[in-house]
């Protein structure tokens, strides 16, 4: 499907527009180790449009302008916890267990924010199809699977809204869901997946 020429033209008026910002915003990831992510992260350090932060143990070739961080040994932990502690603290939560807490990528990431130590993050993922809302998820990953869909042309996309409340919905994505189907010479990938053509697998499910 093609993308109106008004949503191109929107979409790079909002890309000068980012780009424009000074300082670049530091935008962390807690999905860090998420390929998809990382692609992304790399394009946004790549293009300039923002400084991104990711949660993960970084690969072998670390792209440009990308940072990464491991929340369980990261020296600001400590002070992530303290700050957390004090949130919590009329909830009976300890020291012990805020330090845990502190430490794990979805709750690191939001501490980065309160702490100043980044400008902004994903904190809210609403997938639809057709319009119709299939789920809301608060934290990472944000990953939705569909089960057992009738044959059919569905729709999808995502609406994303960061810590300050601005939201943003992806590219509408179309799949035609076959029941039945003969498959003729797919390529075996292993895991229950089998490759239709470059870009395109199927899972197998009992």
């Amino acid at each position: 499907m093609a993308i109106p020429e008004s949503a191109v033209d929107f979409m790079a008026r909002q890309v000068a527009r980012v780009r424009g910002i000074r300082p670049r915003k530091r935008i962390v990831f807690p999905e860090g180790a998420d390929p998809r992510i990382l692609e992304a992260a790399a394009r946004l350090a790549r293009e300039g449009l923002a400084d991104p932060i990711l949660l993960a143990k970084p690969p072998a070739s670390p792209p440009a302008g990308v940072v990464f961080l491991q929340p369980e040994s990261s020296p600001q932990a400590d002070k992530y916890a303290a700050i957390y502690l004090e949130r919590r603290r009329a909830k009976g939560i300890t020291r012990v267990e805020a330090a845990g807490i502190a430490r794990r990528p979805e709750y690191f990431g939001q501490l980065m924010l309160a702490a100043g130590d980044a400008d902004g993050s994903v904190t809210n993922v609403q997938f639809l199809s057709g319009g119709s809302l299939l789920a809301s998820l608060t934290g990472a990953p944000y990953t939705f699977t569909m089960s057992n869909a009738p044959a059919g042309n569905y729709t999808f996309a995502a609406t994303a809204t960061d810590n300050r409340g601005v939201m943003t919905t992806s590219a509408v994505v179309n799949v035609f869901v076959l029941t039945n189907a003969i498959l003729t010479s797919p390529t075996w990938l292993g895991n229950g997946q089998f490759q239709l053509y470059p870009g395109i697998s199927i899972v197998s499910q009992p």
